[in-house]
């Protein structure tokens, strides 16, 4: 690691630095929205690394920065720097993003992002993935929050929706994946598991989500995974208060789906599906009277 002398001033500006691959950390989301390269992918880029080197420089940045990552935290290469060690090497030049050293977290997180999406060659799934977090990114970086259901943001579903290619029911289970954990995603995309019961796990409580996910990351087979949590012969929830949830995450979808235009639902729909509606007031009337039950 190259260390700056007492009197040597601040660089300002990105510059190339011998570094040593120990040194160089992962970012702390690399998991959450880039899960690694298939293994086709990976093997060529490896063999292209251990003939030709490395044609892209990692990224990473500099000690001392105000975003409170470690310092040589990595931005753009965590791929690169993994085959750099599996080749034996112990040391890479790297850029340094000095000027990125005062920049807030949110600006780095977008940089990350961006940089990172614009590299690979995404699924529509991590495309949408990556909306949400540069979603995050931008309305931390104007002092915004974002609480609550972000997929009722009707700019991010309309994002989202555009990546796609869809609206509707389709949509609103892509939306519920990507509210479940990364080992739900990655079982989807690597198609051992259906949309429709990927899309069920985001109303799961958090512990059972927690033990699904761990059971995928520990190599078991999805399709038994997801039968052992939601079985073949019922749709029931097992608690109670997974049912309950899962109904306000329905309504809310619905909600969002019927956003600026209610009144123009024609009479028509709404008869046919009359005794349907009739029935689930009737049960949200009887579930809001639990709230002042002893």
């Amino acid at each position: 690691m190259k260390k700056k002398r007492p009197d040597e001033p601040q660089p300002t500006t990105a510059r190339l630095e011998n570094l040593r691959l120990a040194d160089l950390r992962p970012h702390p989301d690399q998991g959450d929205y880039f899960p690694n390269y298939g293994k086709p992918e990976r093997e060529a880029l490896k063999a292209d690394i251990r003939v030709n080197k490395l044609k892209h420089p990692i990224v990473v940045l500099p000690p001392g920065n105000t975003a409170g990552l470690p310092p040589y935290t990595i931005l753009e290469g965590h791929t690169r720097r993994e085959i750099l060690l599996e080749l034996g090497e112990t040391k890479t030049e790297a850029l340094v993003r000095f000027d990125l050293i005062d920049a807030p977290r949110a600006a780095v997180d977008e940089i990350f992002l961006s940089d990172n999406n614009a590299r690979r060659h995404p699924s529509k799934l991590d495309q949408a993935r990556v909306a949400v977090g540069l979603y995050k990114c931008r309305r931390a970086k104007q002092g915004r929050s974002v609480s609550g259901d972000l997929f009722q943001r009707e700019e991010l579903r309309d994002q989202i929706g555009a990546i796609f290619g869809m609206s509707g029911r389709n949509l609103a289970r892509y939306l519920s994946v990507l509210a479940a954990p990364i080992e739900v995603q990655n079982a989807l995309e690597a198609k051992k598991v259906k949309l429709v019961d990927a899309a069920k796990v985001a109303a799961m409580s958090k512990d059972d989500q927690a033990r699904l996910a761990a059971r995928l990351q520990a190599g078991e087979d999805a399709r038994a995974v997801f039968a052992a949590f939601f079985g073949t012969k019922s749709n029931k929830h097992v608690k109670t208060a997974d049912a309950v949830a899962c109904l306000a995450r329905s309504l809310n979808r619905a909600g969002a789906d019927f956003t600026d235009r209610l009144d123009k639902v024609k009479p028509g729909p709404v008869r046919a599906n009359a005794d349907a509606l009739r029935a689930g007031a009737k049960l949200i009337r009887a579930l809001l009277e639990r709230i002042d039950a002893p």
